[in-house]
């Protein structure tokens, strides 16, 4: 679904009343998207928006969210070819609603396609790897706790543990936070095994 250039104050009017359940929900499907797609990511948060920054170009982006009907793209881009908003289309629930539709803006940041498209496994340790410090944050500064917080730290564990010369391979291109934030909490679990961990995510104490 494509937005005009006019609509803009407007769209963004309508995103301004995002929270957890809205951010979470954007998370979610795009990060399924850019799975699928094996697309390299990282998220930043803001208090009502999400950013994004994506290892391809602005095309190949586009081309991975073109069959979502839950994302407005613009349809006429930005001059500078890295940013693109985004603009992520909730679900309705039952709750009384206002009458426009809630929004969530998605400011990315495409930084173009410089290696090799991961595999299709070290797609999903990218997005464990990127989710898990967002919701990292969220905790820390908002209260708020994710339910699949712990759930999606175990799932990262098992995916390093069982390939972890996959994970090391690309271990640069992860979200550099979202390695530390992880290393920290292995080290609180596994206090005698912290180099394993140090060595194949490239953190050191």
């Amino acid at each position: 679904m494509k937005y005009e250039p006019w609509e803009v104050p407007q769209l963004h009017q309508q995103a301004t009343g995002a929270w957890a359940k809205e951010l979470d929900e954007a998370i979610d499907s795009i990060a399924d998207t850019l799975v699928s797609n094996r697309i390299i990511f990282r998220l930043g948060y803001g208090f009502t928006s999400l950013e994004l920054w994506i290892e391809c170009g602005r095309d190949r982006f586009l081309k991975a969210l073109e069959d979502s009907d839950r994302l407005r793209t613009p349809r006429i881009l930005p001059q500078r070819p890295a940013e693109l908003e985004l603009f992520f289309i909730t679900a309705p629930d039952s709750r009384p609603r206002p009458r426009q539709q809630q929004l969530v803006l998605v400011k990315c940041h495409c930084e173009g396609q410089q290696h090799e498209p991961p595999t299709p496994f070290q797609a999903e340790v990218v997005a464990g790897v990127a989710c898990y410090h967002f919701y990292f944050v969220r905790c820390v500064r908002y209260g708020v706790h994710h339910p699949w917080f712990n759930l999606l730290y175990e799932r990262v564990v098992r995916y390093i543990l069982a390939r972890p010369d996959e994970v090391r391979a690309i271990n640069g291109r992860l979200s550099y936070y979202g390695r530390q934030v992880f290393v920290h909490a292995w080290r609180q679990e596994n206090p005698g095994e912290t180099e394993f961990m140090e060595r194949v995510l490239g953190v050191w104490a």
